[in-house]
């Protein structure tokens, strides 16, 4: 192999590394901004969870609730 065939092979090589390298960079990149933001979704849904009133029959006047024990009884 002559020394500008070398030069051009050299060349060649150091492109393709560059674009490698450049490829993986993004990659991680994107890669990291997609775990966050999926982490900020995931803290939004569960403070969402939390902050939720308590459940519909919990939350029922207690009159209701007298209310419907004496028709199950009376059935």
């Amino acid at each position: 192999m002559n020394p500008a065939q070398r030069k051009t092979k050299a060349a060649e090589s150091d492109r393709k590394e560059r674009l490698a390298l450049a490829f993986t960079a993004a990659c991680g990149v994107a890669i990291s901004g997609g775990i966050l933001a999926s982490l900020i979704y995931l803290l939004v849904a569960l403070a969402s969870l939390v902050m939720a009133r308590p459940a519909f029959s919990q939350a029922v006047p207690a009159g209701a609730r007298v209310h419907l024990q004496s028709a199950i009884d009376q059935m």
